[in-house]
Formats: structure tokens, sequence, C-alpha cells
């Protein structure tokens, strides 16, 4: 994918801040890193992320995963990830775009692509996909971008540019295995729905035969499921979702520690304080301190 000045410029101008910005695309957002100075703990939204300038890398249960410039990462579903951006200046930032993943959007784009007869029954189901984009991918994130100085047509034309890059995603040599994801993912629908239920209910307690029941699946056999499409476990999953909300609301809301800890489902602050200096290495008034003199 060959970097040109015009998109670097284009996704700089909609990102005067530091972070993920809505860019005048629905569903489009504009990145951008200036610093490599502190790994971040966040959840990876949705989505598929294309690389313009600089380096980032993610891990997810003990993998890593590098995003750099000419590569794309496809995540089917909302992930508690470590990143770290490891190649950014204040005059040369880490720059992307981050498009919302319309699951709709993309089994229809990927019906065209990838017929239903095509055998994909021993692809792995993994919770992220990545490669190199190509040539047919970096031109359709340029018309992309360049709706960002339309915003009239940014409204009318963004789905159809962005149906238009779902497609020469899906004809990447991970268009199959995404093709077997969407095609799971109606399989296993009741587990999704236990995803969701996880992530929309953070102060909610509940236990492991529950959540199996409500994905018509054994004990035994949902653990397994989960832990294949997530690389952990739901009680690891929704801690570090319940972890992560919290630094947002002590960093953005600027909530108290015992208000942050009751909001996503702790009765003990002090239990909170050690879980959560155990994920961000430090205690939780600390580390947001710092992160917002960071920002």
């Amino acid at each position: 994918m060959p970097k040109t000045s015009s998109l670097v410029s284009l996704i700089a101008s909609y990102a005067p801040q530091e972070g993920a910005q809505i860019s005048p695309v629905p569903g489009v957002y504009c990145v951008k890193f200036s610093r490599t100075d502190m790994s971040q703990k966040s959840p990876w939204r949705a989505c598929l992320a294309i690389v313009v300038q600089g380096r980032k890398e993610f891990f997810l249960a003990q993998k890593l995963y590098t995003c750099e410039p000419e590569s794309y990462t496809v995540t089917p579903f909302l992930l508690p990830v470590t990143s770290r951006v490891s190649e950014a200046s204040p005059e040369t930032p880490f720059l992307g775009l981050l498009i919302d993943l319309d699951r709709p959007m993309l089994s229809e784009v990927a019906a065209w692509v990838l017929p239903s007869s095509r055998k994909s029954s021993n692809l792995e189901q993994r919770p992220v996909y990545s490669g190199k984009s190509s040539q047919a991918m970096f031109t359709a994130t340029q018309r992309i971008a360049e709706l960002f100085e339309i915003p009239e047509d940014a409204n009318v034309l963004g789905r159809i540019r962005v149906k238009e890059l779902l497609y020469q995603l899906c004809k990447e040599p991970n268009g199959e295995a995404l093709l077997h994801y969407l095609r799971c993912h109606e399989k296993h629908y009741d587990l999704y729905q236990v995803i969701h239920y996880l992530e929309s209910n953070l102060n909610t307690r509940w236990d492991i035969s529950m959540l199996a029941q409500t994905a018509n699946m054994s004990r035994s056999l949902f653990f397994q499921r989960f832990r294949e499409l997530t690389s952990m476990s739901p009680v690891q999953y929704q801690k570090r979702l319940r972890l992560l909300e919290a630094k947002r609301l002590l960093c953005d809301e600027d909530e108290s520690v015992g208000n942050a800890a009751y909001r996503v489902g702790y009765k003990s602050a002090s239990h909170f304080s050690r879980e959560y200096c155990r994920m961000f290495g430090e205690p939780p008034m600390r580390h947001a301190t710092k992160v917002k003199t960071l920002v």
C-alpha cells in the first residue's frame, strides 16, 4: 500500500487530538498518536483497522500482533487488549483509520465474493485477522478519506465506499476465513449473545452454568468455545472489560475510586484497587492522574 501525502494529510486534519476521532463518514474514525511513552489498555472495538503511518503493537492472551504501514487488522467483536504505539513522534505521528464492522454489510459483500458452496469448514476461527493491504484496499481507503472534505457527500456515499473497501478485504487471503467467521456467528448465535451480555452488564453477577445455559451448551463446551473465540475465559474477559471501563470513568468522568468500583460491579474498593493495580501497574488514582497529564 503506497503511502501518499494526501491520505496522511486528510487523516491528520481530522484527528487534531490524540486517539480516535469520528470523521465525516459515518462509522469511520481517524486515529492519531504522537508518543510512544505509554502503553494503552483499552477495548479494541469490532472494526477494520488500517495503518497509514507509524507502528503499533497489541497483545491478546500473550500473543503479539504488529500493526505497521501497509497492514490491516479485523476484530469481529470487542476485545480487551493491551497495546502500545511503537513508532511515532509529534512530527510523524501514528495515523490510521478505524471502520466499524457492520456485520450485515460484511455478510452481504462476502456472499458476492465467496460463494456459499466453497468449503471452509477446516478454517481456524480467530479473534483477530490481519494481513498486508492490497493496492485495491489502499485505493478504496483513499476514496473514503476523500469524502472527509465533502460532508454532504460523506453522508450519502460513505456507506457505498465502505462497502467497496469491505469487498476488497474479502478478496484478500483472509477473506475466506472471514466468511467462515460469519457462518460460525450464525451457527453459534447464542454464544455471541452471551459475549454481548457480558459487555453490556459489567456490574451483574453471574455464574458459568447460567451463561452456558443461555448459550445452549454444557459448561465444559461453553468454556472451551468461549476461550477459542476470545483467547480468554469468561471471567478474564469480563474482569478486563470492568477494569477498562473503570479506567475510563476515572480519567474521563473524574469519578472517585469508590464510585468507579461500584459502577463496574465491585463491592469492595480495596479488592478493586488490588485488581486495578495488577492490570495497570499502579493504584487507580495515581494511574488516572498520570494518564490525564499525558493527554
